[in-house]
C-alpha cells in the first residue's frame, strides 16, 4: 500500500525495532501517519510527488508559462483550449507545435505566445512525479517494475518524510500511559496533541529546493 513516501513494510522497518516489524499492531497508525506527512510535505511545497499517468491541469489561457503541479514531466501528451462552455475543449494538436519548451526537472511548460485570453481555459495532460514503491512484499507483482523514463524520489525529499514520521511517531502516547496521571505532578511527561506538531526545522530546510512557485 502507498504509506505516503513508501510502502508499509518500507516505513515501519524505519519506526519499529526489528522484532515488531512482522506484526500487524500498529499499522493503521504508521500508514495514517506516513500518508498524513506526506500530504503536509505536499502542502508546504505546493506540489504533488506520487508517479501518475494522464493525470491533468486547469490553468488560465492567457500564460506564456506554466509550472505543472506533478514533476519531474515525463511526458506532455495533450494541450487543450476551451474558449467557452459552449465551445468545450478543444485539443491543440502536436505538442510541439504549441509548446515552445519544457524544463522537465522544473515542470516548466512555455509558449512562445498566449494560447489564449484570460477568460479561455488551458487543460494539461501529462504523466509525472516520483516513481516509488507501493506494492508490499506480499503483494501480486511485487517487486512494481521501474517505469522507463520515470524518476526516483530525491534523497532529500525521503529524508525529510522519514525524519517528520518520525518525529510524530515518537510524540505519540502509544500504550495510553499518560491516561490517569496526574498532569499537575511535577515529575509528569506532556504528551502533546499531535495537531500541534509541526514540520521540524531541518525538514523544512530539506524541503525548501522542492518548492513549487507559480501563478
Amino acid at each position: 500500500m502507498n504509506a505516503g513516501l513508501s510502502n508499509l513494510i518500507t516505513l515501519k522497518s524505519w519506526l519499529l525495532p526489528a522484532g515488531l516489524v512482522a506484526a500487524t499492531t500498529y499499522d493503521v497508525q504508521i500508514a495514517a501517519i506516513g500518508k498524513g506527512v506526506a500530504a503536509e510535505l505536499e502542502r508546504y511545497c505546493n506540489r504533488k510527488f506520487l508517479r501518475t499517468v494522464a493525470d491533468t491541469f486547469e490553468c488560465s489561457a492567457d500564460l506564456r508559462h506554466q509550472v505543472l503541479p506533478r514533476y519531474p514531466i515525463e511526458a506532455l501528451t495533450k494541450i487543450e483550449i476551451r474558449y467557452s462552455l459552449a465551445d468545450g475543449w478543444a485539443d491543440q494538436g502536436v505538442i510541439s507545435d504549441l509548446v515552445w519548451n519544457i524544463a522537465e526537472q522544473a515542470g516548466l511548460v512555455t509558449f512562445p505566445i498566449r494560447p489564449g485570453f484570460n477568460q479561455a481555459r488551458l487543460r494539461f495532460t501529462w504523466t509525472g512525479g516520483y516513481f516509488f514503491e507501493t506494492l508490499e512484499p506480499t503483494d501480486g507483482g511485487y517487486p512494481t517494475a521501474v517505469p522507463s523514463g520515470s524518476f526516483a524520489l530525491p534523497a532529500d525529499l525521503i529524508l525529510a518524510w522519514q525524519l517528520q514520521c518520525e518525529h510524530i511517531w515518537t510524540q505519540r502516547d502509544k500504550l495510553g500511559l499518560a491516561i490517569g496521571k496526574d498532569v499537575h505532578s511535577e515529575n509528569a511527561r506532556v504528551i502533546p496533541s499531535l495537531a500541534q506538531i509541526e514540520l521540524l526545522p531541518t525538514v523544512r530546510a530539506k524541503l525548501v529546493p522542492l518548492i513549487r512557485y507559480a501563478l
